[in-house]
């Protein structure tokens, strides 16, 4: 099961507005990719089909995939954040 879902940083003691709820993505290790928004999808597959599978660290599937966009600055790349696991 996926969960897909859109936020915002918020300050801890930020009212939550009824139909809303506030979530906390823990932190650890992520590679970071970015892209034009354009090319969010083809930039997915090459994550998933060519970056991972010769990655130097394993994905880690108890972290949060997700991305965050420039805000109104729509000439700035969107970034991808995969969670990793750093290999002792």
């Amino acid at each position: 099961m996926t969960d897909y879902l859109a936020g915002m940083m918020v300050p801890d003691e930020s009212h939550v507005p009824d139909g809303l709820v506030k979530r906390t993505v823990s932190g650890g290790q992520f590679a970071v990719f970015e892209c034009p928004v354009e090319a969010i999808g083809e930039t997915y597959r090459h994550i998933f089909t060519v970056w991972l599978p010769g990655a130097p660290v394993p994905f880690d599937p108890s972290g949060a995939v997700f991305e965050e966009y420039p805000g109104k600055a729509t000439d700035r790349p969107i970034r991808i954040y995969i969670p990793v696991r750093q290999v002792p």
